[in-house]
């Protein structure tokens, strides 16, 4: 199975895009936006630090022997610091992910390819695909983005589906999938009437078959006669 499927020919492939202004009013951005808003949170915290810390007296600003606004300036600086690593972090494996994620398109059937950290992989079959969807939101038409959801015919409401995140130009791939989905259904529904239509040819011929053999049988009385001749002779 696995080398007929090398074989076939690709049709189309898709691989998400990773913009980081367009994550941030995307769920998968989720975490992306959460370290950013934290950072943001102790760079203000820093700034009015900053302005305020001339006119906090000292005096008041000593508790038995520890100055709290010195440790407030280390832990606002440590904050930065450690948001600002994990907003790079959070940037490098979305991206890293994205350039993992494909999904390929061959005559009959899609998969689905994650290869990044776990490992993983789905065969949907045209036949199974229920319908294709579209969605774009204010914020895709002014980056060029969307989104396109396959509906299919499983059971389970967690995988009865395919969401493809983070696509540029998502028009023209929505056109090339909703064609090579409705374009295999439409061959398979030829072909069952074509075999339809064939099944009665089928029977008359087996019908002559049978007449025929039956013809070329022999009754009894004939088979008798048939040997009293050879005998005969």
């Amino acid at each position: 199975m696995e080398e007929n499927i090398k074989d076939e020919k690709i049709i189309h492939e898709i691989t998400p895009k990773f913009n980081f202004i367009y994550e941030l009013g995307m769920p998968t951005g989720k975490k992306i936006k959460s370290t950013l808003f934290l950072m943001l949170i102790f760079i203000i915290g820093f700034i009015i630090y900053l302005v305020c810390k001339d006119n906090i007296v000292t005096n008041n600003s000593i508790v038995s022997g520890i100055n709290i606004m010195s440790i407030l300036n280390i832990v606002l600086i440590i904050g930065i610091v450690v948001t600002v690593i994990k907003l790079i972090i959070h940037i490098v494996l979305q991206n890293a992910q994205y350039k993992n994620i494909k999904y390929t398109f061959y005559k009959t059937h899609m998969i689905y390819e994650d290869n990044f950290l776990n490992q993983h992989r789905k065969n949907i079959q045209y036949a199974n695909i229920k319908e294709v969807e579209i969605r774009r939101s204010v914020w895709d038409r002014i980056l060029g983005y969307g989104i396109i959801v396959i509906y299919t015919n499983a059971e389970n409401e967690y995988s009865n589906g395919l969401v493809i995140f983070s696509i540029k130009n998502p028009q023209e791939h929505y056109d090339i999938i909703d064609n090579l989905v409705h374009g295999s259904k439409s061959e398979d529904v030829v072909e069952t009437e074509t075999d339809t239509d064939a099944k009665p040819e089928e029977v008359v011929e087996n019908n002559n078959e049978q007449i025929t053999e039956e013809e070329n049988q022999q009754t009894p009385e004939e088979f008798r006669e048939s040997l009293n001749q050879i005998n005969r002779e």
